[in-house]
């Protein structure tokens, strides 16, 4: 799989880039929010440049945001859940109950996930986590605002995700556009899957 698509037209001046690296064996998916950005991408990978050139006006030659870079699971379940949701043409609104996480499949090896969420000031946010000692410890901070039952449940879905318990590497936190649009994804991928499971 890959791809090179800009959100500019949804009012997100963002760049996705998901490609498969072959040397590790592993998704990689970036986002970018300015030019800097893609001239980094251009330097590290040799696949789809002139897709990314091509896209590089869509946003801006700076930006105060970070680029966002994933690999394993977490960069393979969102960069499916961003081409859906480029594909399938949709607009997602998500609201503060959401709360998604994916990884590997049960019975693969584990790896990394994705832990997204928007808080009651609707702010979004998005963390790679590689334990589920860090999961719980986010889902830990949500419980300011998130309902006790809920807290509760989240943590007794924890105990069943395909991720290590316990890593020496920190999460990887992500704000700002591409959380926003890391939430959109999710919430699409969710609805996909129900979808799905209905037709099926």
């Amino acid at each position: 799989m890959f791809y090179a698509v800009s959100f500019a037209n949804r009012g997100l001046p963002l760049i996705a880039y998901c490609t498969w690296n072959e040397s590790t064996k592993k998704f990689y998916l970036a986002i970018a929010s300015s030019g800097e950005h893609v001239a980094i991408l251009l330097a590290k990978n040799n696949e789809g440049q002139d897709e990314l050139v091509k896209l590089v006006s869509s946003v801006p030659e700076h930006s105060h945001q970070e680029l966002v870079e994933m690999t394993g699971a977490a960069a393979a379940s969102s960069g499916n859940f961003i081409i859906a949701l480029i594909n399938d043409g949709v607009s997602i609104e998500v609201d503060t109950d959401m709360v998604g996480f994916w990884g590997p499949p049960p019975g693969v090896e584990s790896g990394n996930g994705i832990l997204v969420w928007t808080d009651p000031e609707n702010q979004p946010h998005a963390v790679v986590v590689y334990s589920k000692e860090q999961a719980k410890a986010l889902i830990k901070e949500c419980s300011r605002w998130m309902e006790r039952s809920r807290v509760s449940n989240l943590m007794e879905k924890v105990k069943s995700w395909n991720i290590p318990p316990s890593s020496e590497k920190p999460p990887q936190r992500i704000e700002g556009l591409p959380a926003k649009l890391l939430n959109e994804a999710s919430l699409y991928g969710k609805i996909r899957n129900a979808q799905q499971r209905y037709v099926n």
